[in-house]
Parts: structure tokens; C-alpha cells; sequence
């Protein structure tokens, strides 16, 4: 074995109907992932990252005193996790750990499979953008001819729940007790991992977070606004918790085997009582990305608000983004610079009005979600 094989490690996931009632069988599926100890010790030493690596949050401001958002060690998220380190661990750093995926493609040895890339916000983006790592390979699931679509999605968000546990668990572990590193210039430093980004295409968004998508009554990852409301200018409505999320799965549970609830406002579950629409909004599967420390912090750093930009009320916004960035360089051309910023700026205004967490100005400067 190699020593690049050697950082990897592979298990078959099975989800029965422990997982989802009513399979006709159990599904089982091998899922190829880093062990992400050992991806944290290499990214940490890695001496090309040397003069690039950064361990320390920190407040810019501009001439006028203005909070500066150039980078990701200046933004409240990080600060946010930076504080809680060093509230038991003076001399903590924080590593705060970004993660990609979407519906790429990818071929591995016959079998098609949806990369998980990873890197660290603590390097410098001109060198980080070329280091981004694959460090797990989620395979296509087909669905077999017994099973609806709606119970196999059951399926399918069962085992990303999985996977991603399996290959989380670590950092998980880690972003409590803290771990002794070594930095690219040699500094010996006890580091405590975060996830502070995850970034992925909404639909996944909804398959990792577990809840159903429109026109279920709440489909927005963030918040709990209602489907009738979600693109009518009114912003977040009261903001998902870890908790929130967690205990609606829990009472999804009982919701899914068999107990009647639809004539009910509220069902009380574990003493509290919660709207039927928010649980029947939950699939009942665990939320993977749960476990982390500090994980209900002040909404721009809960693990809730890691996920990138994609996630919000309407969906279509991410898709006009993409679209600016892809004629500005047309308009540029083709009307001068001052044109195609006015023009610019009368597009950002427009979309401005459509609500999303946290502004629209923070795609272009991070104050609650991590863009970098």
C-alpha cells in the first residue's frame, strides 16, 4: 500500500428498515473516503502553504473605520469559534475546515460517484484554490424498480447521513478536545476543527439537512418561513437551531410510523410543543453535520449557517449570480468599465429585494456565511 492509498479508507454502508420502515430489503453501498485525521495533520504541515497560513482571527478596518471582510480570518463566523476555543484553551487555533460537493460526475473504477473536495479557510485563496483536496467519493444510487421515488429518497438522504458521519466523526471528535499540530513555518500549535463552510448546490442542501423541498409548508434549510411566503420580500422568519432541526427529525419519527397528526395544530414531543407542519416538513433521518463543538452558536457561526450561498428563500438567486459573473466580462467589453458597473449596480438593486440570510451584500462581503 502506498502512502496516498494509505489515507484512504472504505466501508459498506447498509440502510435497513431500522433506517426507512416498509424497505423491501436492506440497500448496501460502499462509500470511499480520507481519513480526515490524517488530512488535517498533512494540510497543517504542508510547506507550500508556508507564508499563506493563517491561525489568528482578527478585526480590519478601512480609513473610515468600516469592518473589512477581505478574508476569512476577519469574519464573524471564525471570530465567533475563535472565542469559544480559547474560552477553555487560551492558546487555541482555530481550522476551519471547507467543504465542496454538488452533482459532478466522476468515474472511479467503474462506478460513478459524486466527489467531496475539502480544504482549509486558514490558507490564502491564491494558493488554496489550487490545493482543494477530494476526500470522499459518494456513489450514485440507482433505485431499484421496487421502491416510489419518495421512498427512495428516504433511502438515499439515509445513506449521505451515513457517509457523512462516518468521514465527519473525527473532526467531530477533534473540535472538542483539540489536537497538536505543526504549522507550515513550524509553530507547534493546538488546533480545534470546525466546519465553517460547506458548499453545494441547494437540492443537495435538502438532502443532507433531511427536509423535503417545495411545496413542502417549510423548505428553507435556514429558516422557518412558509412556503406561500418564501419570495414575497418578508426575509427570514424565525431561524432554524440545531436543535430545532434535531428534535423536528426526532418527532418525525413518530410522525412516519403511523401516528396521526394530521387534524393536529401541534404535537407535544419531549415536552415541548411543536407545529405538525415543521415536523411533517422533516425527513426522519439523522442530520450528519451535527456533532461538531459550538455547533448552536450565534446564527453565523451554527453549523446550521455553514452551508454556502446556494440555500436560501429563492433559489433561483444563486443561478442569477453565476449569470452576472459570466456577462461582466461581455459587458466590460462591450460598453466600457463605468457602463457595465452602473448596469452592474441596477442588477445587484433588483436582486437586493429578494430575501436571503444574511443580505445580499454578504456574497461580496462575508459577515455571517463564509464566500471565500
Amino acid at each position: 500500500m502506498d502512502g496516498e492509498e494509505a489515507l484512504w479508507k472504505s466501508v459498506v454502508i447498509q440502510v435497513t428498515a431500522e433506517d426507512v420502515p416498509g424497505m423491501p430489503e436492506p440497500y448496501s453501498c460502499a462509500f470511499r473516503f480520507r481519513d480526515m485525521n490524517k488530512w488535517l495533520v498533512g494540510e497543517f504541515k504542508d510547506n507550500s502553504y508556508r507564508g499563506h497560513f493563517h491561525t489568528e482571527g482578527s478585526v480590519k478596518l478601512d480609513a473610515d473605520g468600516n469592518r473589512l471582510f477581505n478574508v476569512p480570518h476577519q469574519c464573524d463566523a471564525w471570530l465567533t469559534q475563535q472565542s469559544y476555543v480559547r474560552s477553555t484553551n487560551p492558546d487555541g487555533v482555530v481550522a476551519a475546515v471547507q467543504l465542496f460537493s454538488d452533482k459532478t460526475l466522476v468515474n472511479r473504477k467503474n462506478l460513478s460517484c459524486h466527489p467531496i473536495k475539502a480544504t482549509l479557510l486558514n490558507i490564502d485563496l491564491s494558493i488554496r484554490i489550487t490545493h482543494i483536496k477530494n476526500v470522499a467519493y459518494l456513489p450514485t444510487l440507482a433505485r431499484p424498480q421496487s421502491y416510489t421515488p419518495e421512498r427512495w429518497r428516504l433511502v438515499k438522504c439515509a445513506f449521505i447521513s451515513k457517509a457523512l458521519s462516518i468521514m465527519l466523526d473525527p473532526l467531530k471528535q477533534l473540535s472538542r478536545t483539540g489536537v497538536e499540530l505543526e504549522t507550515p513555518s513550524g509553530d507547534k500549535v493546538t488546533a480545534f476543527p470546525c466546519l465553517l463552510s460547506y458548499v453545494m448546490d441547494d437540492p443537495e442542501a435538502k438532502d443532507v439537512y433531511g427536509i423535503k423541498a417545495a411545496p413542502a409548508m417549510h423548505p428553507c434549510e435556514l429558516c422557518w418561513m412558509e412556503f406561500d411566503h418564501l419570495c414575497d420580500g418578508r426575509g427570514l422568519a424565525e431561524q432554524r437551531t440545531v436543535e430545532d432541526l434535531v428534535r423536528c427529525k426526532r418527532a418525525a419519527v413518530e410522525l412516519r410510523s403511523g401516528r396521526a397528526l394530521k387534524s393536529q395544530d401541534t404535537i407535544t414531543f419531549e415536552g415541548q410543543e411543536i407545529p405538525t407542519t415543521r415536523v411533517a416538513t422533516c425527513l426522519p433521518t439523522p442530520f450528519p453535520l451535527c456533532g461538531f463543538a459550538n455547533q448552536d452558536a450565534h446564527h453565523h457561526a451554527s453549523i446550521i449557517y455553514c452551508v454556502g450561498y446556494e440555500s436560501m428563500h429563492n433559489e433561483d438567486l444563486g443561478v442569477f449570480l453565476d449569470i452576472i459573473r459570466g456577462i461582466d466580462f461581455h459587458l466590460t467589453a462591450t460598453v466600457g468599465k463605468m457602463q457595465a458597473n452602473r448596469v452592474q449596480r441596477m442588477m445587484n438593486a433588483n436582486m437586493a429585494a429578494l430575501p436571503r440570510a444574511g443580505g445580499f451584500s454578504s456574497v461580496f462581503e462575508c459577515t455571517h456565511q463564509i464566500m471565500f
